[in-house]
């Protein structure tokens, strides 16, 4: 990837994480962020133009009511989630949230740097802020790249965590999420992500 490309991406991974958080605090009371993923993954991927501008249209007149419980139905319960945002429910023989493979992803953010925060509201292989991590990841090769150094060793460690953690989170959560999600904006939030995520 160029740095012009990693830096894109990066702020698309940003953009995403976004929308995996409470649309009240997030994207429902700055609707220009929603606007802005459309915008960056049209350029990133032009066979993303359609789903992205679905996107950004399936908020328009959306009643918020229906949105949040979409949402909560989806990632936070308080019954059966139609979508986990966990990694290791889809990853991990228990099916259980914070197991095994959350502390793999704990050790690749250590390699980076990150530590991870015993106040985080969530475990740290929820899918924002596994969002969160490649976006830091691919600022920090960028930056490398920038400055003439070798980023061979991140950019593998962060190929590993992508093809090892994140696409078995995503794939099977954005199936889920076309699945089951009563809303536009969160079946077309499923669809685009997945497709997306073949870039990183």
């Amino acid at each position: 990837m160029t740095t012009e490309s990693l830096s894109i991406n990066a702020e698309i991974c940003r953009l995403f994480s976004i929308m995996f958080y409470n649309p009240e605090e997030t994207f429902l009371s700055e609707p220009e962020t929603v606007k802005a993923l459309s915008g960056l993954l049209k350029e990133a991927d032009a066979s993303l133009k359609e789903d992205a501008e679905t996107l950004v249209n399936s908020l328009e007149g959306v009643d918020r009511q229906e949105l949040m419980l979409d949402y909560a139905a989806l990632f936070v319960g308080p019954f059966q989630l139609q979508a986990p945002p966990y990694g290791s429910v889809y990853l991990d023989l228990s099916k259980t949230v914070n197991s095994e493979s959350t502390a793999k992803v704990v050790d690749v953010y250590k390699k980076f740097g990150l530590n991870v925060d015993a106040e985080m509201r969530e475990p740290a292989d929820h899918i924002a802020i596994e969002l969160e991590f490649i976006h830091t990841a691919l600022i920090t090769i960028g930056n490398m790249k920038n400055q003439n150094r070798d980023a061979s060793e991140p950019e593998q460690a962060l190929r590993d965590f992508v093809n090892k953690l994140f696409m078995p989170l995503v794939s099977q959560m954005c199936e889920l999420m076309q699945k089951n999600a009563s809303t536009d904006f969160y079946r077309t939030l499923g669809r685009i992500l997945l497709k997306y995520s073949d870039n990183i």
